[in-house]
């Protein structure tokens, strides 16, 4: 995946302290940050902070010899421009349309079908007056999207609005504009189905949802559209919205055919552990019973379980979407077995229908940390491409689904 290009501005602020927490979060989350600082904004947060968290020159100057076209550079290079903190002297000359310096330049000549957000930060009286108001209204008029300040104890020990929002808040209102900008639709299935017996019992697997929650996670922080479709039992993403959960086979399924046949997706990562067989009857003693979760069966007699196998959903998946472009990323999972039963396995799968990408683990990998855990991916005409930790699988397969080569991503990566 191409990583998000974020252009930070910080104007003179004490707030501008924030401003290194707000980088450092976005740098994290395996963003490309750039970041213009006025020269008032250096006497609270110095350049060599700044350069040691981007790993980029400082740009500060309008006339620096030899880049005196970093205004229009700059503001090509963005996918956003976030200005945190903004002060009520740069508020007033964005909405004047002045360019006085680099980042009033920059953000004049910011393309304005490109997300602009503001963060304002200042004393309560300046916030609220009705210049600064004015001038609010006018820069959301122009396209620019307001991150309202805080009301708290300011800097100058008065009580009122006027604190820069909280890092964390800033970054998801960056996320939240790259997501329709980026406008990628990507449905992420995880967690185990559980198919009933009785009242008491069922079959069921180890699958915790873990491996899913944390892509969905990793997607939606990096802009994607996510919906998840969970297990009742499995993990809990932290931000991703989970649109459904399932405890069935027959949920899962009849779920995403809903969403897919309701909603466009760009791709669908079928994580979930789905399993091959539902109980079709049940013989305790001489009797044979349904399936229900209305009864308990005796446990005094023989229980002996009929099976009938499930047809296999992720085959289904561009049927339900009636449309061939989706991408179908489905995950194999063996237990403690040899590279040739691994590869076998993952090719049966790559070359079922409806199958795009398999990404393939042992269960014995999978019981390692989340960080170290191993991973190889299939794609068809390619060779099988390693990665290790989930964070890294993202974003391969994020450069999956947006067209990008992922053996070049990982090697840009490396």
């Amino acid at each position: 995946m191409k990583p998000n290009k974020i252009l930070i501005g910080i104007t003179g602020s004490i707030a501008a302290y924030k401003s290194a927490e707000l980088i450092s979060r976005l740098i994290k989350h395996g963003n490309e940050v750039e970041v213009i600082a006025t020269q008032s904004a250096l006497k609270f947060l110095g350049e060599a902070t700044i350069e040691g968290l981007t790993g980029r020159p400082v740009n500060a100057s309008l006339f620096e010899r030899g880049n005196m076209m970093d205004h229009i550079r700059l503001a090509r290079w963005a996918d956003i421009f976030v200005i945190a903190p903004l002060s009520a002297q740069h508020l007033t000359s964005l909405a004047r349309g002045e360019a006085n310096d680099l980042l009033s330049a920059t953000a004049l000549a910011f393309e304005r079908n490109k997300p602009f957000l503001i963060a304002p930060a200042m004393n309560v009286q300046m916030w609220s007056h009705p210049a600064t108001q004015e001038n609010v209204r006018l820069l959301k008029s122009y396209g620019a999207t307001l991150i309202e300040p805080d009301e708290g104890l300011l800097a100058c020990g008065e009580i009122g609005v006027g604190r820069m929002a909280e890092p964390e808040k800033i970054e998801r209102h960056i996320t939240n504009a790259l997501r329709v900008a980026k406008n990628i639709s990507v449905l992420i299935t995880f967690g185990g189905t559980r198919e009933v017996i009785d009242g008491v019992r069922a079959i069921t697997n180890t699958s915790t949802g873990q491996t899913g929650a944390e892509l969905a996670d990793l997607f939606y922080e990096s802009g994607f559209d996510v919906a998840a479709i969970a297990a009742r039992s499995s993990v809990t993403p932290v931000n991703a919205p989970i649109v459904s959960q399932f405890e069935t086979h027959a949920d899962l399924n009849e779920s995403l055919r809903e969403r897919l046949r309701a909603r466009p997706h760009q791709a669908v990562i079928h994580v979930a552990a789905v399993s091959d067989f539902s109980v079709e009857a049940i013989g305790v003693g001489e009797k044979t019973f349904s399936p229900s979760a209305e009864v308990k069966l005796s446990s005094d007699n023989r229980m002996v379980l009929q099976l009938k196998r499930n047809p296999k959903i992720v085959n289904l998946l561009k049927e339900y979407a009636r449309d061939l472009k989706l991408k179908v990323i489905a995950f194999k999972l063996t237990k403690s077995a040899n590279h040739q039963d691994r590869e076998q396995a993952s090719l049966k799968l790559l070359n079922s229908p409806g199958v795009d990408f398999v990404v393939h683990n042992d269960l014995s990998d999978s019981e390692q940390a989340s960080h170290r855990r191993e991973f190889t991916i299939y794609s068809k005409g390619q060779p099988p491409l390693a990665v290790k930790g989930t964070f890294d699988l993202a974003k391969i397969l994020m450069s999956l689904i947006e067209g990008d080569s992922p053996r070049r991503q990982n090697e840009v990566q490396t």
